[in-house]
C-alpha cells in the first residue's frame, strides 16, 4: 500500500509557485554549476518581479514599478536582511500570485487590472521601506539643516554621494510610521500611468 504524501511536501506543477518556498531561506548550492546562485536570491528577485507581474497580467506596469525600486538600490546595506526591498516587492507579488486562480493573464480585464494594481499598492504601502527616513547629520532625528533623502526625487545612490560635513554621518530610520501624505504622494507615483 503507498503511503499518502504529506500535502506540504508534494509536488507542485510547473510554473505554479510555491509560496513557502520563498520564505524559507536555504543556502544556495555553492558547487558547480550554482556558484552560490538559485532562484531565491538577492540578484534574482528583480526577474521574479518581472516575471510575477506577467502572471498578474501587470506586465505594462513593469516600468514604472522597477524605476521606483531602482530609487532604493543600495538601500538593503542599511537594513535588516529580511527588509531589502527588492525581495520585498518580490514576497508582496508572490503572494497576489497565488491567490489568482490560473486565468489567462492575457485576457484580463481593465477593471480587474486596476483593482490588482490598487491591492498591490495598498500592500506595498505597508513594507518597511517606504518608512525609511534617512538623512546627513549627527543627531538620531533630523535637525532643520539636515540633508534629508525624498526616494520619488532622488535614489539611494545619489543621495549617499551628496557632499555632507565633516561631522556628519548618515542616519537611517525606519522606527516611525510613514506619514499619511507621504503614503498618498507613493500611491499616486505607483498608480500613475508610466
Amino acid at each position: 500500500m503507498e503511503e499518502a504524501l504529506d500535502p506540504e511536501f508534494s509536488p507542485t506543477p510547473p510554473r505554479q509557485p510555491r509560496l513557502r518556498a520563498q520564505h524559507s531561506n536555504p543556502a544556495p548550492n555553492a558547487g558547480w554549476p550554482h556558484s552560490g546562485r538559485d532562484a531565491l536570491d538577492h540578484a534574482h528577485a528583480v526577474y521574479s518581479i518581472v516575471q510575477h507581474l506577467s502572471t498578474l497580467g501587470l506586465a505594462g506596469w513593469t516600468s514604472r514599478l522597477l524605476q521606483w525600486l531602482g530609487r532604493y538600490d543600495g538601500l538593503e546595506r542599511h537594513l535588516e536582511d529580511w527588509q531589502a526591498p527588492n525581495i520585498c516587492v518580490r514576497d508582496v507579488l508572490l503572494r497576489h500570485v497565488c491567490r489568482i486562480p490560473g486565468e489567462a493573464a492575457a485576457g484580463l480585464d481593465l477593471r480587474v487590472a486596476h483593482a490588482r494594481r490598487l491591492a498591490i499598492v495598498q500592500d506595498l504601502l505597508t513594507l518597511d521601506l517606504v518608512r525609511v527616513r534617512a538623512w546627513w547629520g549627527n543627531e538620531h532625528r533630523p535637525e532643520a539643516s539636515a540633508c534629508l533623502w525624498s526616494p520619488l526625487e532622488q535614489c539611494w545612490l545619489d543621495f549617499i554621494e551628496i557632499p555632507h560635513g565633516k561631522q556628519d554621518w548618515l542616519c537611517v530610520d525606519d522606527s516611525r510610521p510613514a506619514s499619511k501624505p507621504w503614503l498618498e504622494q507613493l500611491s499616486r507615483y505607483l498608480l500613475a500611468p508610466a
